[in-house]
């Protein structure tokens, strides 16, 4: 989400030069943070849920999901400090330096939770494709079998690598009216930013379209089994995660795109921006009413959780008469 307009300090503070107050409309922000928040609580209730699953179901393919669920929470709670007009006007009463150590910590954490999705949703397919494609070398797989391992490095990993770039250059750093989220960030963070967004879509790309070859073979079969549909909408679920992912950048790139091109009114730019900000709101939610949908199984579980019975009623001619008149 690396936007380039033009982005200098005003008057020695923290402002944006095409910023002079604050949240001078806090409409926009607050419906944002109110649907993040929403997903951050429906994130937490579900990894709850999750947590009650017999552990025989605790799988490799678990594992991703929960990792999922976590980097959506951590994501929701980052873009809610992002545009919380509370809190920024707060920080840019602070000093020069404790106004950018928070600009460069929360600026790290959000960029890094964004590398750490990309890796986590590669590894994702890699482990559907496995599955799917090579099921004989599960057991012996090392990635798979280090899975919780692997992901929790990924977290550690997305931290180094955008947090040096992202620290070592803050003269663009200012308080945007995408709050403490600066329009311009640096060269080495757009570098290994857009880097990481290609590498990582494409491998993507490669490891779902051969699993989902594999599926649609498996599809042409007379029979399949009960495993067989379920390892299918496990693929089928991490298929639709990523797709919507990574059309998250779509309006981050028009956005990118509409401010390169002379001429054009910057609120094109400043437009698509609040989109991918607000797509990125209810992705987290929509990650959950996949999940729900493309397992039965999981519906079930919360259904009893729920204590959610259902009654069937009796047609009026079927019951008793003297049923019917007490």
């Amino acid at each position: 989400m690396l936007l380039k307009i033009g982005c200098k300090m005003a008057n020695s503070s923290f402002l944006c030069e095409d910023v002079t107050e604050i949240c001078a409309d806090s409409t926009i922000p607050t419906a944002s943070m109110v649907l993040n928040m929403f997903g951050v609580v429906c994130n937490i209730l579900n990894l709850i849920v999750l947590k009650t699953l017999d552990k025989s179901k605790r799988n490799g393919y678990f594992c991703v999901v929960v990792n999922i669920g976590i980097s959506d929470i951590a994501t929701g709670i980052i873009f809610t400090l992002y545009v919380s007009c509370d809190l920024n006007r707060l920080v840019v009463k602070l000093s020069d330096e404790e106004a950018l150590v928070y600009q460069v910590v929360i600026n790290i954490l959000g960029v890094s939770i964004y590398f750490a999705r990309n890796l986590i949703l590669v590894t994702g397919s890699y482990e559907r494709y496995i599955s799917i494609c090579r099921p004989f070398s599960v057991q012996t797989n090392k990635v798979l079998n280090n899975l919780g391992a692997c992901l929790g490095t990924i977290w550690i990993v997305s931290l180094v690598v955008m947090g040096v770039p992202l620290a070592t250059d803050t003269r663009n750093y200012c308080f945007s009216i995408f709050g403490s989220m600066p329009i311009d960030f640096n060269t080495q963070a757009d570098m290994v930013f857009g880097s990481s967004i290609t590498i990582t879509l494409a491998a993507c790309m490669i490891l779902l379209f051969k699993t989902w070859k594999e599926l649609r073979r498996m599809q042409k079969r007379a029979t399949v089994g009960t495993d067989e549909l379920i390892v299918k909408r496990s693929a089928q679920y991490i298929l639709i995660v990523c797709a919507t992912f990574y059309l998250l950048y779509v309006p981050t790139f028009l956005s990118i795109i509409s401010n390169a091109i002379e001429g054009l009114p910057k609120e094109i730019a400043i437009v698509t921006r609040w989109i991918s900000i607000y797509y990125q709101a209810i992705y987290g939610t929509l990650n959950i009413l996949v999940y729900i949908v493309m397992t039965p199984g999981y519906r079930t579980h919360i259904m009893r959780l729920l204590r959610v019975k259902t009654i069937r009623v009796q047609p009026i001619e079927n019951v008793p008469n003297n049923t019917v008149n007490s």
